[in-house]
């Protein structure tokens, strides 16, 4: 069969936008949806991004009234409707807080990128359009919110510890102040939306306010007891049309997938931030946790996980602005840790999540009243994973390396390939049976990789965007190597042959990133990473012993970060990964790594500090609790680092009297420094004290 590479002549006509503005992550998921969910009766919303245009209490006004009686195509959530709703009772000389012009609502796939008007007046603008979400259908009135309660106005004097992450043993005892007393003030068990009659808002999961978590503690229930309660079918995750459920049911028929008892990363992570022992009654040491869905998780592309964390993002400062303290409302300093990353994107700090969480990051640390906040993320885990490669290319000069797209794969393969310059260049993709196709790149274009038929089929797909950063990125998607429900769109497995040629009369760097795709612990086998490769590649590990070192070419292990970790904003922090064997410590085998040289669209060159991820040769990774009260796991990476600065941050912010900045320095005593930061541990590593001095250190047999 025969390949070919054929132009989409007219992208708002085939896919609703201008090929400028679409995501190629959610574009190519609307691609290979399955046919069963294609029927007519079986609805796809996307999740939209949008920020406020004109004046904002007008726009908010009008959309709240859309979603009450145009609910077949816009739809928000409760808190969204709140925001909403408190932005239009603003008086006119009242300025709206810029945090609160940017929010979440849902569209049909047909009308993602369309933003909603008013006569000739667009209510808001588009930032972001996510892959559709498979939605639960109820038919049960939810009710709208009354009122909305004002931030505070002061400071408060406790430090809030968020975590952002998997399964979350919330009965733990490490998580109580007593025996029916949470310290979790907020809980949100995030799930598949929900979306109800026309007039109801999306719900999404389900939330528990301190009292809730208190009485799931009453005396008289074990935590398996607790637990069977709450979650009698397992987590909501993705699944087919669900059967009508209960509006405040997090019940999911279509996938009663129980989490692990024994281990849960999200638990695990959540008692380094912020565990301490029941009998010390920490009443002092507040959490807020938000447990992701599973359907977010289990795809390790990121694209639906952008989503839902910066869902949470607002949801954990929000609350933390209506904090309540001494019967008073306040402003919380709160530290945020999110343990997870992926491998390719811009890595300058423009990618949406990063982007955007700093931006909230920023606006809560400015100005006089600033409130101390910090987002940790890890630097994570692709140093040795083969999946970037780099190149200075003079005028008329090619970047060459091999992509190998491994057999029975059940996910896509995404490759990120940035140009520094919006300067005409030539993209060659090379087949596995050796036929080459090509293009040159004009920063608007998309290319369908195509099959001979009959009947012709789609294979992959080649995005082609210049971004308002003043980048080109080009992304190559491509179908996965088995797919039992798609089998029209199966891409061939073994070695693509991935070109760029610089075509203009300036010298141009080039990056390319395969983006992360294996299978998360504690999931059916799904996905299988592709990497890169090239016959620079092949020279003696004598860490791994092995002959997988990168020499000459441009597959490299610089600049391996996670895309995630790349913001310069301060508060921004990155964890590198350490192992504890040597004094000082030194990187662990995996730890991504920042860049020696420096770029001016690089704001961040290397993590800022590392934490132990692996506490030595004969014992790795790092001990902590089990999902159960008592029990232990372990876990090793870059997310086991994270959350270890994460609770050395919440210490420092609570001893702070004035000011915002997190000082790293200060957090290096007892630690290891560096007189120059390291590519993978920044300034130093952190000393492993994350126990704390009650807390005996544990062992498995």
């Amino acid at each position: 069969m025969a390949f070919k590479l054929r132009e989409v002549k007219d992208a708002k006509k085939t896919f609703g936008a201008v090929a400028a503005e679409i995501d190629p992550y959610e574009n190519w998921e609307k691609a290979t949806v399955p046919a069963h969910e294609k029927e007519p009766d079986k609805r796809r919303w996307q999740p939209v991004y949008l920020q406020l245009e004109g004046d904002p209490r007008i726009s908010a006004r009008k959309l709240r009234e859309a979603a009450r009686k145009q609910g077949q195509i816009f739809r928000i959530g409760l808190f969204e409707d709140s925001i909403l709703s408190w932005v239009a009772s603003l008086e006119p000389c009242d300025p709206v807080p810029e945090e609160y012009l940017r929010l979440f609502a849902f569209r049909p796939e047909t009308d993602a990128y369309v933003p909603l008007s008013e006569g000739s007046t667009q209510l808001y603008s588009v930032l972001h359009v996510g892959p559709a979400i498979p939605m639960a259908f109820v038919e049960k009135f939810i009710g709208w919110p009354s009122s909305y309660q004002a931030r505070g106005n002061r400071r408060g004097d406790g430090v809030v510890t968020a975590v952002i992450d998997d399964f979350i043993g919330f009965a733990n005892t490490s998580f109580r102040s007593g025996e029916s007393e949470s310290r979790f003030h907020w809980f949100w068990a995030q799930g598949q939306p929900i979306v109800g009659e026309s007039s109801s808002p999306v719900e999404i999961g389900t939330i528990w306010g301190k009292g809730d978590m208190d009485r799931m503690l009453s005396p008289g229930l074990t935590e398996p007891e607790i637990y069977a309660k709450y979650y009698p079918d397992g987590i909501r995750s993705i699944g087919r049309t669900p059967e009508p459920m209960g509006a405040n049911d997090i019940r999911d028929p279509a996938l009663a997938r129980p989490f692990d008892f024994l281990a849960s990363h999200g638990t695990h992570v959540a008692e380094i931030a912020a565990g301490y022992p029941m009998e010390d009654e920490r009443r002092d040491q507040p959490i807020i946790g938000v447990q992701l869905p599973r359907l977010a998780t289990q795809e390790t592309w990121g694209a639906r996980l952008d989503v839902f964390i910066l869902m949470a993002v607002q949801r954990i400062l929000d609350w933390a602005d209506r904090w309540t303290e001494g019967g008073k409302t306040v402003r919380a300093p709160v530290v945020i840790n999110i343990s997870y990353g992926i491998l390719a994107g811009p890595k300058d700090g423009t990618g949406f999540l990063e982007a955007e969480i700093a931006r909230l990051v920023r606006l809560r640390n400015a100005g006089g009243k600033g409130i101390p906040t910090a987002v940790v993320f890890p630097a994570g885990n692709g140093y040795r994973a083969d999946c970037h490669a780099e190149k200075w290319l003079p005028p008329g000069k090619t970047a060459r390396v091999s992509l190998r797209v491994q057999p029975e794969d059940l996910s896509a393969t995404f490759v990120e390939i940035w140009l520094e310059q919006q300067e005409p260049a030539r993209f060659t993709l090379t087949l596995p049976n050796g036929e080459v196709l090509a293009a040159d790149l004009t920063g608007a274009a998309i290319w369908d990789v195509t099959e001979d038929g009959p009947p012709p089929r789609i294979v992959g797909r080649v995005y082609d965007t210049d971004l308002p950063n003043g980048r080109r990125r080009v992304v190559l998607a491509l179908g996965p190597t088995l797919d039992h429900e798609t089998p029209d769109i199966v891409a061939p497995a073994g070695e693509y042959g991935l070109m760029i040629t610089n075509t203009s009369k300036r010298r141009q760097f080039v990056t390319i990133g395969v983006q992360r795709d294996d299978t998360p612990s504690a999931f059916p086998a799904y996905g299988r990473q592709a990497y890169l490769d090239h016959e620079g590649v092949g020279a003696y590990d004598p860490a791994t012993a092995d002959w997988t070192l990168p020499g000459t070419g441009p597959v490299t292990r610089q600049r391996t970060i996670s895309a995630y970790a790349t913001s310069g904003e301060q508060n921004f922090i990155v964890v590198g990964a350490a192992i504890g064997a040597g004094a000082p410590p030194w990187a662990a085998l995996y730890a991504g790594a920042g860049v020696a040289d420096t770029l001016p669209s690089r704001p961040r060159q290397t993590p800022d500090i590392g934490a132990i991820s692996e506490e030595g040769w004969a014992h790795p990774g790092v001990l902590a609790t089990g999902t159960y009260s008592g029990s232990s796991a372990l876990f090793q990476g870059s997310s086991a680092a994270a959350p270890q600065v994460t609770r050395a941050i919440v210490r420092q912010f609570g001893q702070m009297k004035s000011g915002t900045d997190v000082d790293v320095r200060a957090l290096l005593r007892g630690g290891s420094h560096h007189a120059k930061p390291d590519l993978q541990l920044g300034r130093g590593t952190l000393a492993f004290d994350w126990p704390g001095q009650k807390i005996a250190r544990r062992r498995t047999c």
